[in-house]
């Protein structure tokens, strides 16, 4: 819990800083809202600084932006730490930057298909997995979980038509429809069952590896 502990401790003294007169549950929800915006914040700054010594820093751009806009609606898998969560979103929108890059011209003339299995089996993902909820932040209300895949459907849809657009329209950006593409695919990826086992396998192993930490010392 280090990067996380390290985070909170930083957001803890801004906050106690600059609204010391505020109460104690005000002063927890201000703490949780900075944390959330220096992570972001930092997470992005590693994914243009990476992927820009690369040189597919607008395509991993893309596809953290539309991943994040269809995450923000459907839900997805936490890392335990946010150091944890910037490592592993940085080496993804990397590689997903690289993949589109490379592989977004020799797919030109699949994108129209791949554009159509991404509707179909997303509209799958997300009509049983979607909202997909994490332990620190439940979905109680019923009215609130169905509005949320309402809502991850729309944005699918238009992320969708949207690309479809644009290869009509204009017929030489294979490499950015591919990268919004790729974060469309990760982010659905993110809100399935498969995805959650693998972040708990990767949490195990680490509070596996604290513990024999602490024994060795």
């Amino acid at each position: 819990m280090e990067g996380k502990n390290s985070l909170e401790l930083i957001s803890q003294k801004l906050i106690n800083y600059f609204f010391k007169d505020y109460q104690a549950d005000d002063k927890e929800i201000l703490i949780f809202g900075l944390m959330a915006v220096l992570s972001t914040t930092i997470t992005s700054i590693f994914i243009i600084v990476c992927s820009s010594l690369l040189g597919v820093a607008r395509f991993s751009i893309i596809a953290a932006i539309v991943a994040s806009i269809l995450r923000f609606f459907s839900g997805g898998i936490h890392a335990a730490t946010y150091k944890q969560c910037i490592t592993i979103s940085t080496v993804v929108f990397v590689l997903l930057g690289l993949l589109a890059s490379y592989a977004g011209i020799g797919l030109q003339d699949s994108l129209f298909i791949i554009l159509l299995l991404a509707l179909i089996v997303g509209s799958i993902i997300i009509f049983f997995y979607a909202p997909a909820e994490v332990e620190q932040n439940p979905i109680n209300s019923i009215e609130r979980r169905y509005r949320l895949k309402r809502y991850s459907f729309m944005i699918l849809f238009i992320i969708v038509f949207i690309s479809y657009l644009i290869l009509l329209l204009k017929n030489d950006l294979y490499q950015f429809i591919l990268a919004g593409l790729l974060g469309v695919i990760w982010q659905l990826f993110t809100i399935t069952p498969l995805a959650y086992k693998l972040i708990d396998l990767l949490n195990k192993d680490r509070r596996g590896k604290n513990e024999e930490q602490k024994i060795n010392i």
